[in-house]
């Protein structure tokens, strides 16, 4: 984009800082008039922009703001991870054709993603969030209630249920996913469970392998798993029932953590991202391509009847550790499977991805199997 052309930039929505990031939008360099537009009319209100900026949440007006700004060619950034999620495939096909940009804010985390992924060697990314779902496994956790209980509880509190089901927790995974590869994920690779899956005795059978259970979402290419997740007790990721953590697994084994309060800064800091990022380049930005052998091997914690032990050990390649209890029920950390296939092979038990840093107690020993 050339320095000396003033742009013109509409920002549109009533929700988040906008006066903050009209403010802010207005003192970059080569930006002409920041427009701020409750409820646009896109036949009128963006006639002459030269981008425009999505605050407005829902989909139906969102989508066809942003249809109508890149119909135009415009360059459209928007801060709406329900959008991307649900017509982020046609919102990219259509940025390519008319050679406008689509960007989108860094799901949350006040980071410059798109950037973070384009230049170190990712291979997953795993994150928990402060939503009821994760407030619910921590009073399940913490208090020995009931998900009835946790409810029961949350309602009298009159807690933000939104996303209860992960349903928002998923869409900002699959933002994150399209910032970092180019192929979006099938919807059979894309799995999502609420926290109904879990009781007080799936937590407390934890506890002997050094874990806790969180909520969340775990991200490789071409697959995406939202919900109740087991981690280490110390892990990071347990800070996220107080404010957002984002972890990135890096391809030599290190991981990178990246943690900061969700709230209206962590926004407003990935949309400036991304409009930086438009004005050193007006082209379509692609997505790195990662090769497929950096995918890590992924972990298992499952508890079934002792009976369908050996429908387990058909579906895994490993068992790090085993325990059977005294109701009958065998409780393992496996690897070698895929989240889909092990679950398919199972008709009763549970079986949560272990994410995080974990390792085997010093008691036990690494049993191959096979």
């Amino acid at each position: 984009m050339p320095a000396h052309k003033g742009l013109m930039i509409v920002v549109a929505g009533r929700d988040g800082p906008i006066d903050l990031l009209v403010q802010r939008l207005g003192g970059l360099s080569g930006v002409a008039s920041v427009r701020h537009v409750a409820a646009p009319r896109p036949a009128a209100d963006i006639a002459h922009a030269d981008m425009v900026i999505d605050m407005m949440g829902g989909l139906a007006p969102a989508y066809e703001l942003a249809m109508s700004a890149l119909g135009r060619g415009t360059a459209c950034v928007s801060a709406n991870p329900l959008l991307v999620s649900v017509h982020g495939r046609v919102l990219q096909a259509a940025a390519q054709g008319q050679q406008a940009y689509f960007g989108f804010e860094a799901a949350g985390f006040g980071v410059p993603l798109r950037d973070i992924l384009s230049t170190l060697p990712v291979v997953r990314m795993t994150f928990a969030m402060n939503t009821a779902a994760n407030q619910a496994l921590a009073r399940m956790t913490y208090r020995h209630e009931t998900l009835a209980q946790v409810q029961a509880h949350m309602a009298l509190q009159k807690a933000d249920m939104t996303d209860w089901s992960g349903k928002i927790t998923q869409a900002r995974a699959m933002a994150m996913h399209a910032q970092w590869h180019p192929a979006w994920p099938s919807r059979n690779a894309c799995v999502r469970n609420g926290p109904e899956r879990v009781g007080v005795d799936d937590i407390k059978a934890l506890r002997p392998f050094g874990l806790e259970m969180v909520f969340g979402a775990q991200v490789a290419p071409g697959r995406i798993y939202t919900g109740p997740m087991a981690v280490a007790h110390d892990s990071p990721l347990v800070a996220g029932r107080q404010g957002d953590v984002l972890l990135l697994d890096m391809a030599d084994g290190q991981s990178l953590l990246m943690a900061q309060p969700g709230g209206a800064m962590a926004m407003v800091s990935g949309v400036l991202a991304d409009v930086q990022r438009f004005m050193r380049s007006r082209k379509v930005l692609a997505a790195p391509k990662h090769a497929p052998d950096m995918v890590a091997v992924s972990r298992y914690y499952v508890q079934v009847p002792y009976a369908m032990r050996e429908a387990v050990l058909e579906q895994v390649d490993t068992v790090v550790q085993d325990h059977k209890s005294g109701d009958g029920q065998w409780q393992a950390v496996v690897e070698g499977s895929s989240f889909a296939d092990l679950c398919a092979a199972l008709e009763d038990g549970a079986v949560y991805p272990l994410c995080g840093e974990w390792e085997a107690p010093a008691q036990s020993g690494l049993r191959l199997v096979g």
